[in-house]
């Protein structure tokens, strides 16, 4: 099966995690699977809170995973067993309809900040030739290599192999949602506004990765109108 990919991108508090629990319903009601939402995003999803509590949507949490491990088992299909380890369970994979990543932006700033942290206790990640280096947790271990030794470079690079490898899921839809970037553009006047994915140089990548793009905004209640979700279609 070749699943329908989205992305969903707005500001925070736009309704992003409310549109996952449109679609799970959607995807419950017309072929009895099942939602997985993998989220490495703190709060904002009391929203789907009914859905996860009626077992439409079944939420993997980053929890203290580490954020390369969490990206990389999560874009396979993985789920953790009752010990914490990560097991690909086929059986349970084929009641998914609808797999869900939270979110783009939040794995890619985790993954900048464990850079970040190795960096300052000696490991190598810029400057210099080609980068290699081993991430763990969970039990488990993955090697990072690539030759492009800018930290941001590294994250894009990862995001761009996993986001990929996520769309061969057996799934209806795949869907991730991401913040929204306004960067000063040197070409023209004005601000881009478009998918944020840990700096700007993905932008106007991300959508050709993808069936459908959309963006999700929210307008503020002003002069006695209530507030506002709006989906850009």
């Amino acid at each position: 099966m070749s699943a329908t990919t989205i992305l969903l991108y707005g500001r925070t508090g736009s309704g992003k995690s409310t549109q996952i629990g449109v679609l799970a319903e959607h995807v419950f009601k017309t072929t009895g699977k099942k939602t997985r939402l993998y989220t490495a995003d703190k709060g904002g999803a009391d929203s789907i809170t009914p859905y996860v509590t009626l077992g439409v949507i079944e939420p993997v949490e980053i929890g203290e995973s580490s954020p390369w491990i969490f990206l990389n088992k999560a874009c396979k299909g993985f789920t953790r067993d009752d010990k914490g380890k990560w097991v690909l369970d086929q059986a349970k994979n084929d009641t998914i309809g609808f797999y869900a990543f939270e979110s783009i932006s939040g794995i890619g700033e985790l993954i900048k900040l464990d850079m970040e942290q190795k960096a300052a206790t000696g490991t190598n990640i810029g400057g210099g030739g080609n980068i290699s280096f081993l991430v763990s947790g969970d039990g488990e271990s993955l090697k990072i290599g690539g030759s492009n030794m800018a930290m941001y470079g590294v994250a894009q690079s990862r995001l761009k192999e996993e986001i990929w490898s996520s769309q061969k899921l057996n799934a209806e839809y795949v869907m991730w949602t991401t913040g929204v970037s306004k960067d000063d553009d040197g070409v023209s006047a004005g601000k881009i506004i478009g998918p944020y994915a840990i700096g700007k140089a993905l932008t106007g990548e991300l959508p050709k990765w993808f069936s459908y793009t959309f963006r999700q905004d929210v307008l503020p209640a002003q002069g006695g109108k209530p507030q506002r979700h709006i989906l850009y279609l």
